[in-house]
């Protein structure tokens, strides 16, 4: 046999075990099953994991440059609290434009002297008319002459008719300007970007002075308030039919000494049994370890559940 033969064959031989070691390690990965106790009333599982339900990535509203950065990374927010502040000057000024547009339209709506005027010169033509139906009846007016008055009257009749159109129109102008103040206030609004949510600020992605376009993501922030805990759940002894609504015992160790137990309900079964398991999770109100402190639960935190068979 020749060397490059034996060469061939050594490598060969490399493969096939690397192949199969490969494949031995990713089955045995895919296979490892959760740590599930079963008992008439219970199953407990161990290595539940716990998750953050809320993770924003909060962005800009409006294109400008970034004015002002009222929070950094590590930082607690309230819902509503101020995070950015694009430059805003020329929507400012659009909304002093539309408020000036508004105040005018009101003074012109409230004006009546059209109208008044409309209906005096009315009564007027009206008086005239009558006044010539006299005089014919008499035979000191012609016809013509009552023809002529009579149109004047019907003209008077309808100039008041105008009136109280132009009136109504100008009605119509100044809600159309109130509108378009407050689509100007909204759209100023929209140049100061507010926390969605009470959280903690977990990454800045921007700076003040950059330039940010409408939907750029600026911030990251994590809501803590609520979590979620997710567990896989073995079926070779229970039906995912029978998950749904079952109360849930949850135990945290948030620290070597201390564990933080929480009572929920199955809120989620998944539709997907994947190596003979159902994922399956329940909220939880997180809590803090003083008032105004820390939370105790983190994301990606290892959990044990118990949940109760009905």
């Amino acid at each position: 046999m020749s060397i490059r033969h034996k060469i061939m064959l050594l490598v060969g031989s490399l493969v096939v075990v690397s192949f199969s070691t490969t494949a031995f390690s990713q089955e045995t990965r895919s296979a490892s099953p959760s740590r599930a106790t079963y008992s008439d009333s219970t199953i407990t599982i161990e290595g539940a994991l716990v998750k953050v339900i809320h993770e924003i990535e909060v962005a800009a509203q409006a294109d400008g440059l970034i004015q002002q950065m009222f929070a950094e990374a590590g930082q607690t927010v309230a819902e509503g609290e101020r995070l950015i502040k694009i430059d805003d000057r020329i929507q400012s000024a659009e909304v002093q434009v539309a408020a000036k547009e508004l105040e005018a339209a009101k003074k012109q709506a409230k004006q009546v002297a059209d109208i008044e005027f409309a209906e005096a010169s009315y009564k007027v033509s009206q008086a005239e008319f009558e006044d010539i139906v006299s005089l014919l009846s008499r035979g000191a007016s012609s016809e013509s002459e009552r023809r002529r008055a009579e149109l004047e009257k019907e003209k008077g009749r309808l100039g008041v008719d105008v009136a109280r159109i132009k009136k109504e129109q100008e009605q119509l102008a100044a809600d159309v300007s109130a509108e378009k103040l407050h689509a100007a206030e909204v759209r100023l609004g929209l140049y100061e970007v507010l926390a969605p949510l009470e959280g903690v600020i977990t990454e800045r992605m921007r700076d003040r002075g950059e330039w940010i376009r409408s939907g750029e993501p600026i911030l990251k922030l994590v809501h803590l308030n609520e979590m979620r805990i997710e567990a896989q759940v073995p079926v070779e002894q229970i039906s995912p039919s029978e998950l749904q609504g079952a109360p849930m015992t949850i135990s945290v160790r948030v620290s070597p000494q201390f564990k933080a137990d929480f009572q929920a309900q199955v809120e989620f079964v998944s539709p997907y049994v994947n190596a003979g398991e159902v994922m399956v999770w329940a909220k939880v109100k997180n809590q803090r370890v003083q008032p105004g402190g820390p939370w105790l639960l983190r994301d990606g935190m290892h959990a044990d559940v118990q949940i109760q068979r009905r």
